[in-house]
């Protein structure tokens, strides 16, 4: 597997770089994610790049972090970057004698403060070694690339034309390799740090897939001779059309007279507006045009512990520079998108550089209409990087996200043919409608007798689900007498379905893939996986505590209930407790968002999906019609009139809490 990934490395006498993809590959083939993140931080100036087989990669990766930092602690200094990197190949090279050798492939980069020069190094899983070179790769990417850079290589570079160097290896490599690995991460490391510039990317054409009726050819006039013929697994022929794409970018700034992004940015300073973020332990805090602060305060004695991660300076705001018609992007949910950089600096000193902590705050625009603090992580030793989403930004063509653009391919299948779709799309719509169509179930058995419509029902299900060939219509009219079902009683079986629900007697189920997620209301939040419709694995995410929600909700004013137009379309609910994170060594927690979805074709839907902004601290986003109306009743804390209270004899599965 590790063929299908890229690595590079570039170096100069002044800093490295090292480019990883971020496609996450399985059963060989699959794309199943583009954050993967292939990059391990071995100390302040040391990073390393992995790839291989998924599971070795993470173990590796952490076990190297962990035992380097730990001679750090016995010795009271790091390893040197090439010392690091012949421990390591030491350590891979070892392992090929075990059983559970390391099927990893890794690039090594950092700066040597002693020699004052960065140092680029790579170990193969056999544990061959390349030290001390000017650029290497890994993966497919090097016999793509070493012919590229043996003739534009540049000891004299600037790290901005470095990068496009490396940008036009893989370039080179996209045209050539099979696989579509559109997105890299870039990782700078020099005597002041390390850093992240902005991914490079490589534009994605979206497709959609329209099965049409034969005789939309005639009707429209289509030309036969720009149908291209496909069969598929089932021997079905179907006549294709393929898209025209305009590969021209729009110019969106070209109608655009408003105001800049400093312009907006500075509208929120005279605000004077706060926002938090909750985490296991540390609270944070950012004042736009202020402070950013980070606290914890212990319950018990109300000793408070804070530290302030940078202050804004006016005049001191380095993102002047940025260009308003191509400003920087980063990687955010699964997506490049802009942001507007703004740097608050002399914090607190730290204690183990002697410096004033700083932050760079990156402002992306918030699509949900409402302010947001994504996330704060430490790049390096006392150095931060937040995310926060502002309502302001998107008002610039620039940063507002746009919606990705489908490009249909409409095929048409025979004449003859009175179902255009085939049957594997059949098979595939019906199971993907099925997982998002989510049921309530109840915690102990049935949640009311089952009414005859809904025995009905059931038995189409299941009928269909044998011999899905079979026409929905025909069973419909074997199985079911359309006088006896009415609208009414369908309507009257979802309302006490849902009665159960907010009673705590009955939970939601969802999820599609690995992991199936169970919110149960005022009790628990857990993920679970199945195994011939047996729970195997389960973890729990959260409990509900009343007094803690209210705590969390006072701190992120706001936070717990959202209204828009005078009316509540979102709640959410802070669910702690849960099980231990060996990642982190601290409880999981788990915010659930209540939220009113209009949904004009299906009033009953409820999609269910689960978020992982941060290391086992998870945000549960629940949407349906269904909830427009309970939420409008809840206060400014998120919290209902009649909580929810529960016996003995109506406590869950779980066994893990009983109230």
């Amino acid at each position: 597997m590790s063929n299908m990934h890229f690595l590079v490395g570039y170096r100069t006498d002044k800093y490295v770089v090292l480019a990883s993809d971020k496609t996450a590959f399985a059963f060989g083939a699959l794309n199943v994610s583009q954050d993967s993140n292939k990059e391990f931080q071995l100390g302040d100036k040391l990073f390393m790049t992995a790839i291989g087989e998924a599971g070795d990669v993470d173990n590796f990766g952490d076990w190297a972090k962990r035992n380097i930092y730990l001679y750090k602690l016995r010795h009271n200094y790091e390893l040197s970057p090439k010392s690091a990197h012949h421990w390591l190949r030491k350590n891979i090279a070892d392992n090929l004698r075990s059983e559970d050798f390391w099927r990893v492939d890794i690039l090594v980069g950092g700066y040597d403060d002693v020699n004052n020069k960065a140092y680029l190094g790579s170990v193969d899983y056999l544990g061959t070694s390349l030290s001390n070179q000017d650029y290497l790769f890994r993966g497919f990417s090097g016999r793509l690339c070493y012919a590229i850079m043996d003739a534009v290589y540049d000891k004299d570079a600037s790290v901005e034309k470095a990068v496009e160097i490396v940008k036009k290896c893989l370039e080179e490599a996209k045209k050539r390799f099979i696989a579509n690995l559109p997105k890299f991460s870039v990782l700078v490391i020099d005597k002041d740090g390390a850093r992240h510039l902005d991914d490079i990317t490589f534009d994605d054409v979206l497709f959609s897939f329209v099965t049409e009726r034969n005789g939309r050819i005639e009707d429209e006039g289509i030309n036969t001779n720009d149908l291209v013929p496909i069969v598929t697994s089932d021997n079905e022929l179907l006549r294709c059309l393929m898209p025209t794409i305009n590969s021209k970018p729009l110019d969106r700034m070209e109608a655009y007279v408003g105001p800049t992004p400093s312009e907006l940015i500075t509208g929120i300073y005279t605000d004077k507006a706060c926002l938090i973020r909750i985490e296991s332990y540390w609270v944070y805090e950012i004042c736009h045009g202020r402070y950013i602060r980070q606290f914890h305060e212990e319950k018990d004695t109300k000793q408070l512990s804070e530290y302030f991660l940078g202050n804004y300076a006016e005049g001191a705001n380095e993102a002047e520079a940025v260009d308003p018609s191509n400003p920087p992007k980063q990687d955010f949910n699964g997506r490049s998108q802009a942001y507007y950089p703004v740097v608050y600096n002399h914090g607190t000193a730290c204690d183990l550089t002697g410096q004033p902590r700083i932050t760079t705050v990156n402002y992306i625009c918030a699509e949900e209409g409402v302010d947001v603090f994504y996330s704060l992580t430490e790049i390096s030793t006392c150095v931060y990087e937040a995310v926060v989403g502002i309502n302001e930004l998107c008002a610039h063509p620039m940063f507002k996200v746009q919606a990705p653009v489908e490009n249909p391919i409409r095929c048409f299948a025979a004449p003859e043919v009175k179902v255009p779709e085939p049957k594997a799309l059949r098979a595939f719509n019906a199971e993907l409608s099925r997982k998002h169509m989510l049921p309530l179930k109840v915690g102990r058995g049935p949640m009311t007798q089952k009414t005859p419509e809904a025995t009905v029902l059931e038995d189409i299900y299941q009928l269909f689900q044998a011999n899905p060939e079979q026409k929905i219509k025909k069973l419909l009219d074997k199985h079911l007498n359309k006088e006896q079902f009415t609208q009414t009683s369908q309507e009257a079986e979802d309302s006490t379905a849902m009665d159960e629900f907010w009673k705590g007697k009955a939970c939601l189920y969802g999820g599609t893939g690995w992991w199936k997620y169970e919110f149960c209301y005022g009790h628990s939040v857990a993920q679970y996986h199945e195994e011939k419709g047996k729970k195997t694995t389960k973890v729990m995410l959260g409990y509900f505590d009343r007094e803690v929600h209210k705590e969390w909700a006072e701190l992120s004013p706001g936070q717990a209930r959202k209204t828009s137009e005078g009316k509540v379309y979102q709640v959410s609910m802070f669910y702690s407790r849960g099980d231990i994170c060996k990642e982190t060594n601290s409880l999981r927690t788990c915010e659930v968002k209540l939220t009113c979805r209009k949904d004009d074709v299906d009033k009953e839907k409820i999609t269910i999906y689960l978020l992982e902004p941060d290391t086992c601290q998870y945000v549960l986003v629940v949407e349906s019609p269904l909830f427009c109306d309970p939420i409008q009743k809840a206060d400014k804390l998120g919290l209902f009139p009649n909580p929810v209270r529960l016996d003995k004899e109506n406590t869950y599965n779980s066994g893990h809490i009983e109230l």
